[in-house]
């Protein structure tokens, strides 16, 4: 979506492997989320797997909440660039939390070490 909404150009992009299963789907041209996309999201952070799994951990530590991989993704996302919110109000939507059993072992496994 970012591409689309950065180049104005559809391409049958390369689809990369992600934890993140609900967000790896196909963009569309003229979806109406696309619209959306291009009049009110003044801001894009890309993320990695990484982050979007210590996304999860910080909810499980610090909310004590378990959330799926795509609810992270604004977690994610602010904690690669929360230095420019410093003293600024910021609200996050999490929604979701249907994450399986293996998908939890396998953040827990891997990127635990994270503290936060």
């Amino acid at each position: 979506m970012e591409h689309l909404v950065r180049t104005g150009k559809y391409d049958k992009l390369q689809l990369q492997d992600t934890i993140s299963d609900a967000t790896a789907g196909g963009v569309y041209e003229n979806s109406i989320c696309t619209k959306l996309c291009k009049s009110l999201v003044d801001r894009w952070v890309l993320v990695s797997n990484e982050a979007i799994a210590r996304g999860v951990l910080f909810m499980i530590i610090h909310h004590r909440q378990v959330i799926e991989t795509a609810s992270a993704l604004p977690i994610a996302a602010f904690l690669s660039v929360a230095e420019d919110y410093k003293d600024k109000k910021v609200a996050l939507v999490i929604t979701g939390s249907n994450i399986g059993s293996e998908k939890i072992k396998y953040i827990l496994q891997n990127y635990s070490q994270h503290t936060f």
